[in-house]
């Protein structure tokens, strides 16, 4: 925070003390170029997910295959290496269905 918003603040009886932390740049990921269109497809698949729900909560099943292959269609994302796909799916699917142990 520079010098003039720290001022601007105090004229509105705002404490700068008393302000959440900047947010810390994101790291920085590298993805090599044979991966960029499954990451892709990934991240804007990322709403595709079947789920279970019993008393104890929910599960995750993994990506609904159908509902990804037509976001890959309408975005244009491609070639994909359903295989690199797969891959992070699993990864996924640990972390998600880890719970909060």
């Amino acid at each position: 925070m520079d010098d003039d918003l720290r001022r601007q603040f105090a004229a509105l009886g705002v404490a700068t003390d008393q302000l959440p932390a900047a947010p810390t740049a994101r790291p920085v990921v590298e993805v090599w170029r044979s991966n960029w269109s499954a990451l892709r497809l990934f991240c804007a698949a990322g709403t595709q997910w079947r789920t279970a729900g019993s008393m104890g909560g929910i599960g995750w099943i993994g990506l609904d295959y159908q509902a990804v292959e037509l976001v890959e269609r309408r975005l244009g994302i491609g070639p994909v290496s359903w295989a690199d796909l797969q891959v992070m799916e699993g990864a996924a699917l640990a972390v998600l269905n880890a719970g909060d142990t």
